[in-house]
């Protein structure tokens, strides 16, 4: 979470959104590459979203809706929400994450039941794997929001000191993402 809290202190500084930076300290060619790479991670969250939202919606049906119908009524309303532009992205997440809240709080009160105290504290490979695959998804999670966190900030007084943008931001990064990882890890105990 360090990563992506350093990254939104340019925000307010450079007035930039986060996938200009690139190009004034790599240059055109430098940006380039940076910029497809960051193509790539977003059609991949794209595509996991897409199919994960198809399959909510397949269930929530009962399976009178299609898998693949799902997911391309969540891909056009992602798309939609994408040309409405940042502004309404932002007046959507000001609101949006109440709703989340809410949802993740019954998930989690649902699934208490299958809570448990896992004993840790196991030796070898299996469990070296274990922590390290859980210890790289955290940190992909959220090294995600690297190509992300400035463009939240642009709109910030250039006077704002960075340690209260880096604190923010971390702060926030910290909580949410702390949530969503324990209760994943929680409900997927059998899995991961």
């Amino acid at each position: 979470m360090i990563p992506p809290a350093y990254m939104a202190t340019f925000g307010p500084k450079m007035g930039l959104r986060a996938m200009t930076i690139p190009r004034f300290s790599f240059g055109w060619y430098g940006a380039m590459v940076l910029a497809c790479a960051n193509v790539i991670a977003c059609m991949g969250w794209s595509m996991v979203n897409s199919i994960v939202g198809g399959q909510v919606i397949t269930t929530l049906s009962n399976g009178s809706c299609p898998l693949v119908v799902g997911v391309i009524i969540i891909a056009i309303i992602s798309l939609l929400v994408a040309l409405l532009g940042y502004k309404f992205v932002h007046y959507y997440e000001r609101f949006s994450w109440i709703v989340t809240f809410i949802l993740f709080c019954i998930v989690a009160g649902l699934g208490a039941k299958h809570f448990y105290n896992a004993p840790f504290g196991g030796t070898g490979q299996a469990e070296a794997a274990s922590v390290l695959s859980f210890g790289g998804a955290v940190f992909g999670f959220a090294v995600a929001w690297i190509s992300l966190t400035a463009d939240y900030n642009v709109n910030m007084s250039v006077d704002i000191p960075r340690w209260k943008v880096f604190f923010w931001t971390y702060l926030g990064l910290f909580c949410s993402l702390n949530f969503i990882e324990w209760l994943g890890k929680i409900l997927l105990k059998d899995y991961i």
